[in-house]
């Protein structure tokens, strides 16, 4: 669990909170602008980043979290909108937001096309600890049947890509009659 402070998992160090607006019992919290407790999560955790001076990723849930910590980390993980996107941050951040990766629960049928489940391997030099490449994986929504996979070379200086050998190929089972 990451609560506002460092962890190192296999030399990598993550810093982390939880959305300041979940509560266990469901109910709404009690602040009414919740927009600013959000930044407000984001700032202090880039001033523990800060402090820190050796933190390699990021983890929110709020993208608007994320933002705060422009230029302190160099890769901030983050989710809540259900769409994926990368975003290059002043400082030389890369904001990461996922996809749904099934959290939308029902409200993934409440379109006409299903949400799809999108989500990313990610790949970080052992060294630098930097992002070199991901790999989105997207499922078609429930009831659906189709998957894509997506790759993405990330140009990052100082790392030596995880990549430099192609991927195998694996073989396909023939179809059922």
């Amino acid at each position: 669990m990451l609560a506002g402070r460092p962890v190192t998992v296999d030399g990598i160090r993550f810093l982390g909170a939880p959305d300041p607006r979940f509560t266990p019992d469901k109910e709404n919290s009690d602040t009414t602008d919740e927009q600013a407790e959000v930044t407000a999560e984001g700032q202090q955790l880039a001033a523990t980043a800060e402090a820190d001076g050796h933190v390699d990723v990021a983890v929110v849930h709020d993208p608007l979290a994320g933002r705060q910590l422009a230029g302190e980390v160099p890769l901030v993980l983050a989710g809540h909108l259900h769409r994926r996107s990368v975003t290059q941050l002043d400082g030389g951040t890369t904001l990461f937001t996922e996809g749904s990766t099934g959290g939308a629960g029902l409200r993934g049928l409440e379109h006409e096309t299903p949400t799809p489940v999108e989500l990313s391997v990610l790949y970080l030099d052992k060294r630098s600890h930097r992002l070199t490449a991901y790999d989105d994986i997207t499922l078609g929504g429930i009831g659906l049947a189709s998957a894509t996979v997506e790759r993405h070379v990330v140009n990052t200086p100082g790392a030596t890509s995880v990549l430099a050998r192609p991927p195998r190929t694996m073989p396909t089972a023939p179809p059922r009659d």
